[in-house]
């Protein structure tokens, strides 16, 4: 059975997690060219910047949830529903961002050797604005400065300009 997935339209934050049904010889050109995964995508291009592939043994002591709480910004009690799933992962999985695809909406076409494991948001905190410690930066600002910028004169310019078309002109005089 095909699998398809669907990217919207300036998707932002969400960070996707596959299993790679590959033995270490098919996997081998992923792991080298991330540029490759868009094969497994069925897409054209892909940002290699934001997908990342690699066995799930290089994360040892760490484990895969801890990678992706620690390394990816995602929340734990967001991986909660699927930690007993993500921690039996073994071999390689990829992990793939939204930026990976620079906004554009994309239908991917999974490749049978892809499960996708999970989609996840990262935990992006809230935006605080507090008020500027210095009381210089409190108040109003007020309107422009009331004197008008008086207008530059010509003359000098028109002086300067005639100066060197004469120095011109005598050079050249003075040349035949």
């Amino acid at each position: 059975m095909i699998q398809t997935l669907h990217i919207k339209e300036n998707e932002a934050g969400a960070i996707r997690v596959f299993a790679l049904s590959m033995d270490a010889f098919e996997v081998q050109p992923y792991l080298e060219v991330n540029t490759k995964v868009s094969e497994l995508l069925g897409i054209d291009l892909i940002d290699p910047q934001y997908v990342e592939v690699f066995p799930i043994s290089d994360l040892e002591g760490l484990g895969l949830v801890g990678y992706l709480i620690e390394g990816q910004g995602i929340a734990e009690d967001v991986l909660a529903p699927d930690r007993a799933r993500l921690n039996a992962l073994d071999g390689h999985v990829m992990i793939l961002m939204s930026a990976a695809f620079a906004g554009r909406e994309h239908d991917l076409t999974l490749d049978p050797r892809l499960t996708l494991i999970g989609e996840y948001p990262e935990d992006v905190p809230p935006v605080v604005f507090e008020s500027l410690p210095q009381e210089s930066s409190q108040g109003v600002l007020t309107g422009v400065d009331s004197d008008p910028v008086a207008p530059r004169k010509k003359f000098p310019t028109l002086l300067a300009i005639f100066l060197i078309a004469l120095l011109i002109a005598l050079a050249l005089w003075l040349a035949a």
